[in-house]
């Protein structure tokens, strides 16, 4: 990914940093967990669909998305992760980093997309780190009409291999019939400069996914 598009890694990670998203804990690979648990914006389709990205497109040793599949069913989108290479996230204490996992989602109606300064039209955020058994999903503003802070709710999340698996209840999202969305991958902390890396999904932009009917 173009080094432009790091600020806007870095604003998601700020959102997750307030949700509770935790930080570099020892030099390991990415956490497991029981698998149960809950271009410019394309046109999008009903069922499973697969969104491509460029693998080695980042300076080895950092996190290189290369897909995100995407289906669902009455009650969950089942969000899919596939990276270059296994661990998909790594920490590491010694070095004062960890990588990261960020997704954008804007459900109708759809606002601006992202930019490399940030991200005004975002909904909701999920995100997760290097050693997480868990991702943290966040609105990023209150329900109308509830006088309470943005909603916040923990998932699990699986990783097998070269994959990371997130189940999201479609009722956190509001049941829409579509989302626009990026996914986002980098290092946060250490030596945070443009060798650091960062890839997304689409590279720039939104994709768009169509629900089935719930």
């Amino acid at each position: 990914m173009d080094v432009r598009m790091l600020p806007l890694i870095a604003g998601l990670a700020a959102a997750m940093a307030l949700a509770g998203c935790g930080g570099a804990g020892s030099d390991t690979g990415g956490g497991t967990a029981p698998t149960t648990a809950a271009p410019a914006t394309t046109a999008g389709t009903t069922g499973a669909r697969t969104y491509r990205g460029t693998e080695g497109n980042v300076p080895a040793g950092t996190p290189d998305l290369t897909a995100v599949r995407i289906s669902d069913d009455f009650t969950t989108v089942h969000l899919v992760f596939r990276f270059g290479s296994a661990p998909p996230l790594r920490t590491s204490t010694s070095g004062g980093w960890t990588d990261m996992l960020l997704m954008g989602i804007d459900v109708p109606p759809i606002g601006p997309g992202p930019t490399p300064s940030g991200w005004t039209g975002l909904d909701y955020a999920l995100g997760m780190h290097g050693v997480d058994d868990r991702a943290v999903f966040r609105a990023m503003s209150p329900v109308p009409g509830v006088d309470a802070p943005p909603q916040r709710e923990t998932l699990r999340s699986t990783v097998s291999g070269r994959e990371i698996r997130i189940d999201l209840p479609r009722r956190l999202i509001g049941n829409p019939t579509y989302f626009a969305f990026n996914v986002a991958v980098g290092r946060e902390g250490g030596a945070e400069t443009s060798s650091a890396g960062g890839d997304s999904i689409p590279a720039t932009g939104t994709a768009r996914y169509t629900l089935s009917p719930g």
